[in-house]
């Protein structure tokens, strides 16, 4: 079984622009294996998104330092802004015992293959 841990930190400045790390480390416990290289795995976290955000839909959100990128509502404000997104990725390559860090932005689509899943079960891909 592959046990990774995810770790990420929310972080918004006064224009709420939407820049948050996520932090992918290989868990490795006391006594256990070194680690294993990885290669292509995939992740799934949800992160919190501020109202002051103002992220109506997914469309607005980007992915960095992944090959794939899915994203997919979870909850949402009182104003329709996104409260809870659910991130999907996959993490082109992760050393044995090592991390790497994903970047959750408010940049929009940049080119990594990208699949949406609406709450009401609408797919939408590009």
């Amino acid at each position: 079984m592959k046990d990774i841990l995810f770790y990420f930190l929310l972080s918004t400045s006064c224009l709420a622009a939407v820049n948050v790390p996520l932090t992918v480390r290989e868990a490795i416990y006391p006594g256990s294996v070194q680690g294993i290289s990885r290669a292509n795995e995939p992740v799934t976290v949800g992160v919190p998104l501020p109202d002051s955000a103002g992220i109506k839909n997914t469309s607005a959100l980007g992915l960095t330092g992944a090959t794939a990128g899915q994203f997919m509502v979870e909850g949402t404000w009182p104003s329709g802004n996104i409260k809870w997104v659910k991130v999907r990725a996959v993490v082109p390559s992760l050393g044995a015992g090592g991390t790497t860090t994903l970047t959750l932005t408010d940049s929009g689509y940049n080119g990594q293959k990208r699949v949406v899943l609406w709450p009401s079960g609408q797919v939408d891909a590009g």
